[in-house]
């Protein structure tokens, strides 16, 4: 089966700066995204930092759909009074053929520098990064989960202040320190399984001592 992903960021509105989003941006999207079950067939919405985030498997692009949920954020954000980054909306794809056991992995980053993932991984064809985000398809004949996350442990990213965290700590509130969220996902016949929060475990506990300068 022939699968299309893509991966769009925005941010509509943050609490506190660039702390955190407002809960009921996410549900809007969320909502919106799932009441079109023609172009859209599973999507998956979420947030690093202020930065909102939604993971489509699309049949076709999908971007208008998109744009109009990100519209509705951007009016709740309005009326809150929330602070608006002013950074631009960014969006990539990934299409491939779906294996029996596809896997991808979500790497989700508070840094909205364009190159932050040339740090970390090689650009391939099993992979598309956008600002704050990262897609790319794991185990088979690609690096497993395991392996990419291992990644974020190595110490000199962890001294260059990358800390590897769960989703609900992406919080941004360092100036040196960026923390990093993983999303591992199955795949099958078009819809999403998952995810699983791979980076909430003691296991990078040292990693995030390291990175946070402790």
């Amino acid at each position: 089966m022939h699968t299309r992903i893509s991966v769009y960021t925005k941010s509509v509105g943050g609490i506190a700066g660039r702390a955190r989003i407002y809960p009921d941006i996410l549900q809007t999207v969320s909502k919106a995204l799932r009441a079109d079950g023609e172009i859209i067939s599973d999507s998956f919405v979420t947030h690093v930092a202020d930065r909102l985030v939604a993971l489509v498997v699309e049949n076709k692009d999908s971007a208008k759909i998109v744009r109009a949920a990100f519209e509705k954020a951007e009016k709740i954000a309005e009326e809150k009074g929330l602070f608006r980054n002013p950074s631009a909306e960014s969006s990539f794809t990934l299409e491939f053929s779906e294996l029996c056991g596809e896997q991808i992995v979500l790497f989700l980053s508070a840094s909205e520098d364009e190159k932050f993932w040339e740090r970390i991984f090689e650009n391939s064809e099993s992979s598309a990064c956008g600002v704050s985000a990262f897609l790319c398809r794991a185990d088979g004949e690609y690096p497993t989960v395991a392996e990419l996350c291992e990644k974020f442990a190595d110490k000199n990213l962890n001294e260059n202040g990358i800390c590897p965290v769960s989703l609900c700590e992406t919080v941004f509130v360092r100036t040196k320190v960026v923390p990093v969220a993983a999303l591992g996902f199955s795949v099958h016949n078009g819809k999403l399984t998952g995810p699983v929060d791979l980076f909430d475990t003691s296991l990078f506990e040292s990693a995030r001592i390291r990175a946070s300068g402790i």
